[in-house]
């Protein structure tokens, strides 16, 4: 009876998750987690990076300025590093507000447990433009930066084999992002 409670565990990769970021919180109560993911859908489509450590505060539509409120809830959890992941929504809607992202980005990264991913550029070119001022603005805050070159063809476009809809990653790609943390 209590193999059939787990099914839906097993068969839904959403629900698995659930559990696992469950689990994850309450181990934090007694260890230290190694890494608590902040940023927008592309970081939350990252899950947990297959880790029951890794606790991932991440949602779907945040921009830079409110992942940068999630820092205190992430640091709160006291962990080894912290993963922030964002821009791609401040790229989506524009026009970019510069002084907002330097002083977002800065915010974040005076957190000496931080490491920031660059945005991973996407199938248009015209989002793609954007993205690569706020790469800028983030190598110019930022010291611990991680960044994915491999998703990215020779024509500037993220690699439709790594993409989901032009813009999301498909599970595989954030091998990478898991390779650059290591």
């Amino acid at each position: 009876m209590a193999c059939l409670a787990l099914l839906p565990l097993a068969a839904s990769a959403p629900l698995r998750f659930f559990y696992q970021q469950w689990v994850a919180v309450q181990l934090a109560r007694v260890r230290d987690p190694s890494l608590v993911v902040i940023g927008d859908s592309i970081a939350a489509g990252a899950m947990n990076f297959g880790r029951i450590d890794t606790i991932n505060l991440a949602s779907n539509g945040l921009e830079t300025r409110q992942i940068a409120r999630l820092l205190a809830k992430a640091k709160s959890y006291r962990p080894e590093r912290i993963l922030a992941d964002g821009g791609m929504n401040d790229a989506i809607s524009g026009p970019i507000d510069i002084d907002g992202l330097h002083k977002s980005w800065r915010t974040m990264c005076a957190e000496p447990t931080l490491v920031a991913a660059l945005p991973t550029p996407t199938r248009s070119r015209e989002i793609n433009a954007r993205l690569a001022t706020i790469r800028t603005i983030i190598r110019s805050e930022c010291t611990s930066i991680i960044d994915a070159p491999a998703l990215t063809g020779s024509d500037g476009l993220l690699k439709p084999e790594y993409s989901l809809d032009g813009v999301h990653l498909r599970p595989r790609a954030y091998q990478f992002w898991i390779a650059a943390l290591h």
